[in-house]
């Protein structure tokens, strides 16, 4: 859906700013400044990154509704998704709610590829300014989990290091369901507050994103949706700086 005149000014504006920064954050002579630094990162998380406040689940939880397109252009998916988050005192509570018309998952073993088929993706990282450590766990339509701890200073696709964790010992819980009668699925993730290091108290913080590969149809190319977009083309999800902020209330 196209974005309205008044929202695409705004879009843009703040567009043109964070791609500022992003340079300004690229030149080496400016990571000599690691206050600056410090600095015009907690600005583009501010600025350029969306939040949420996340309750406990016992009293209700925070809806992210409706996905944008990864490549920054700011327009919805062709197939809608929601997310749910809540917490409690052990776990970070993540649904998905995804409409799906051509749901496309094979895959049946603990970190196989999901990626190449429909899934879903959360990044979770505890490190706020400089989330280069993170989570990647991805859930397919089968309830297939992947899950890999991540070190990623350089921001690109090519270049990082990931470990696999082992599924069943992990402490990661998980479950899917897919409907291709009603065309949707859904999955969820009890994700470990301690792998976070994390307590679960009133204003503590996660950064995160979460995402979306879908193959909307056999014919049609693979569509790469998420809640903060990344703005890269080709599509590139391993980008911590746009991580959002999660800030449990």
């Amino acid at each position: 859906r196209p974005l309205r005149p008044g929202s695409f000014v705004v879009f843009s504006f703040i567009r043109s700013f964070c791609v500022l920064l992003e340079i300004e954050m690229a030149a080496s002579n400016f990571h000599a400044a690691i206050y600056g630094l410090v600095l015009v990162l907690t600005i583009h998380a501010v600025l350029c990154t969306p939040s949420v406040s996340v309750p406990r689940c016992d009293k209700q939880s925070a809806h992210i509704n409706g996905f944008v397109l990864d490549d920054g252009s700011g327009r919805s998916p062709d197939q809608f998704t929601s997310v749910s988050v809540c917490y409690n005192d052990s776990f970070l509570h993540i649904e998905f709610s995804l409409q799906d018309t051509y749901i496309f998952s094979d895959f049946q073993n603990c970190n196989d590829p999901l990626y190449k088929e429909d899934v879903v993706e959360i990044f979770l990282s505890p490190d706020g300014s400089f989330p280069h450590n993170y989570y990647e766990l991805e859930i397919s339509p089968n309830g297939v989990l992947f899950a890999a701890s991540v070190y990623n200073p350089s921001e690109t696709c090519g270049n990082f290091n990931d470990t696999m964790l082992q599924c069943a010992s992990s402490g990661i819980g998980w479950r899917a369901q897919r409907n291709d009668a009603q065309n949707r699925w859904w999955a969820s993730v009890d994700f470990p507050l301690f792998l976070l290091h994390i307590d679960a108290r009133a204003g503590a913080s996660i950064r995160g994103n979460f995402y979306r590969i879908d193959q909307v149809s056999a014919a049609a190319a693979r569509e790469y949706s998420c809640w903060s977009s990344t703005h890269a083309v080709p599509p590139c999800f391993h980008k911590p700086l746009y991580f959002g902020t999660l800030t449990l209330v």
